[in-house]
């Protein structure tokens, strides 16, 4: 199970490869990192649910809005 700090490790590591041609990404998950960076302290069971249920939400979100 990833920790906060390991996930903000492979994040550095994901924008020193990728930065060049997906820079928008990493900056992106660093502006919203505080409300993201909470969610490490959740059980991995329960961090899969949560992200299972935001899965859910916004491919629901998006059909509505066609």
């Amino acid at each position: 199970m990833a920790t906060p700090d390991e996930a903000e490790q492979r994040l550095s590591e994901f924008e020193a490869r990728w930065d060049a041609k997906y820079a928008t990404i990493g900056k992106m998950w660093r502006r919203h990192w505080a409300g993201i960076s909470p969610l490490f302290a959740y059980p991995q069971e329960i961090r899969r649910s949560i992200y299972t249920t935001n899965v859910v939400e916004s491919r629901s979100d998006a059909a509505q809005g066609d």
